[in-house]
């Protein structure tokens, strides 16, 4: 009985001399659509005269720790997924100490990612990225000034197993090196990095590395410009380079704004010897212009054109058209909603008559 009072008495000392903080976020996703076709997912329901819709549900929870000025720790949970019952998973956990601003050093599970897309159908690093979607590992990163290094053992890979289900493996063999290095001058950047991995095989490593520069005249215009390169099985007479850009400008004239984005990739002619890049489609345009109804509500018009193909000669393009709402009560919880008409305009569609469909999306923070 006393050890079991002790031990309590501990366990309440350790808990009340740290720092401990708990944070999270929430997105509820649905969308609903008439005989859409979408060739960059596989979907086509063309053949089905009803409405179809679709959830995701998103929940992320990551406790923080603070055991003094210099140690700190941080664990995540994630369930993230289609319907409305996600798996909840163990998403990692790291150690950090701090000696300053200067210098840092971490050890656990660590995510890189590289410029992330201000387009709202692209966004998740998780899928898409216009430089680099996330990396996991299991090892150790150094941050000095500026510049981070990170190096460890791949985690977190997704896989089927004979029944179907998604299941959590490990790679023995993949390791990752991850560098980036900021240039900050005034309210703008420039970025760079590089992320290396190899299976520990002549044939199996690849390089990814690229550019984001970020500009800001607040509150009259930004942009983000990133440039991306991707090579794999380096250790070939002449390795194959894909490369992508991408544009993102926003500007904004009081009530009025204007963003956009225009990404292209360039692959080689041949897609079965292409390095694949970290979208489905090789080219795609967004603009929107939008009005502040109040601090609170912003209303839009997107108009976009993908090629929905990483096929230069597939003939799958589509526009799309709609009004897009958006409402942010407070800072932390937003409702996003969206009215879209599809057009096919792609010679190779056997149908290529307008659909229409809508999307809501209800995220909070804490």
């Amino acid at each position: 009985m006393n050890r079991n009072i002790l031990f309590s008495l501990l366990a309440a000392s350790s808990v009340m001399a740290a720092e401990f903080n708990i944070g999270g976020e929430v997105k509820l996703h649905g969308n609903a659509y008439k005989e859409q076709q979408d060739p960059r997912f596989g979907i086509d329901n063309t053949e089905d005269s009803d409405i179809i819709h679709k959830y995701t549900s998103t929940f992320k929870l990551k406790v923080h720790t603070q055991f003094n000025e210099k140690w700190s720790a941080e664990a995540k949970l994630n369930a993230d997924g289609d319907g409305t019952l996600p798996r909840a998973v163990y998403d990692g956990a790291f150690v950090q100490y701090k000696l300053n601003h200067l210098f840092a050093y971490k050890f656990g599970d660590l995510t890189y990612s590289e410029g992330a897309f201000n387009y709202y159908d692209y966004d998740d690093t998780g899928k898409f990225a216009a430089g680099l979607r996330d990396r996991n590992i299991r090892g150790a990163e150094i941050k000095f000034w500026n510049m981070m290094l990170g190096v460890g053992f791949k985690r977190g890979l997704v896989a089927i197993n004979e029944d179907g289900f998604e299941v959590i493996e490990e790679d023995s063999r993949a390791y990752i090196v991850h560098f980036g290095a900021d240039i900050p001058f005034g309210r703008h950047s420039f970025r760079s990095y590089i992320n290396y991995e190899s299976e520990q095989a002549s044939e199996a490593n690849s390089l990814r590395s690229g550019m984001i520069l970020k500009l800001d005249f607040s509150p009259l215009f930004k942009m983000q410009a990133v440039h991306a390169s991707y090579t794999d099985v380096l250790r070939k007479k002449y390795p194959i380079v894909s490369q992508a850009i991408t544009f993102e400008p926003e500007f904004n004239l009081g009530m009025f704004n204007l963003k956009g984005t225009f990404y292209y990739a360039f692959l080689h002619d041949n897609l079965e010897k292409a390095t694949p890049t970290e979208l489905p489609e090789y080219m795609f345009a967004y603009l929107e212009p939008g009005l502040a109804l109040s601090k609170s509500i912003t209303f839009g018009i997107p108009v976009e054109y993908h090629t929905m193909a990483l096929d230069s000669d597939a003939d799958l393009e589509q526009i799309f058209v709609g009004p897009r709402l958006c409402l942010n009560p407070t800072d932390k919880l937003s409702i996003k909603s969206l009215m879209r008409m599809a057009f096919p305009i792609g010679d190779n569609y056997t149908n290529d008559d307008m659909y229409l469909g809508g999307e809501v999306e209800i995220a909070f923070t804490f």
